[in-house]
């Protein structure tokens, strides 16, 4: 039996980035199961433009309804996605189709519960991939270019409502405690927008020193003023800046 695929998309006031997100999914619609839009009362135009593509995507579902934020919006479109494996992308992220047929294939004949294929981040020009080394001392796993069983979900439950920016590095840090059930597909097919709820330096500062403290026995946040201290710094300066020159 054919394991198929369910893309759920959170938006909120996504106007802007959902279109070019969703044209990005128009030449691989037949190897998806359905695309779930989870909406948080968007009071844009973004239902607007979702509704173009209701005969355009197969089994393209728009939900709108007030929730308690993103890691919230996951939770919804899971409960209800139908998919063996779930992919969860950004509105403002995009996918390049090229080698999808490729990751299709792995995917029917894996039997692991979460697949990494490699995240390409358009700002800085570079591919991230995951690495367990690195998990004890910073977010090394992400869920744009994953694909994660509804198994997994069944296993250690959903994404977390304590967390705002990090939940995923909560969730992938929970399932690695009770499972190996994890590879990496080397074959990057999401486009990563920058910002976002990652550009929130400072709150990802105290997720991540959070979660590392609860899994992995922190004691310091030594790791987090290596990976967040110098952006941190830096906006604070810009921030500054921009207040000193409002009186010039």
């Amino acid at each position: 039996m054919k394991k198929n695929i369910t893309v759920i998309i959170p938006t909120l006031n996504s106007g802007k980035t959902i279109e070019r997100c969703l044209s990005s999914l128009l030449n691989i619609t037949d190897l998806l199961s359905e695309v779930l839009i989870i909406d948080g009362l968007s009071t844009d135009n973004t239902k607007e433009i979702v509704e173009k593509f209701i005969c355009k995507i197969k089994n393209l579902c728009f939900y709108s309804s007030p929730d308690l934020g993103i890691s919230d919006a996951y939770n919804k479109g899971i409960s209800i996605s139908n998919g063996h494996y779930i992919l969860i992308i950004g509105s403002d992220d995009y996918i390049k189709p090229i080698n999808f047929g490729k990751i299709f294939d792995y995917l029917q004949i894996s039997s692991d519960d979460i697949i990494f294929t490699g995240l390409y981040d358009e700002k800085n020009n570079l591919t991230f991939f995951p690495n367990l080394l690195e998990i004890k001392n910073r977010n090394s796993f992400i869920h744009p270019g994953t694909f994660i069983t509804k198994n997994a979900y069944d296993l250690v439950g959903k994404y977390s409502l304590d967390y705002k920016t990090a939940m995923d590095y909560e969730f992938f840090s929970r399932f690695l405690k009770v499972s190996n059930s994890f590879s990496i597909f080397k074959m990057p097919f999401v486009i990563h927008a920058p910002g976002g709820i990652s550009s929130q330096k400072l709150l990802c500062f105290l997720e991540s020193f959070k979660i590392r403290k609860k899994f992995y026995n922190a004691k310091t946040p030594f790791r987090e003023i290596l990976n967040y201290g110098p952006s941190i710094v830096l906006r604070f300066l810009k921030e500054t800046l921009k207040k000193l020159m409002y009186f010039f």
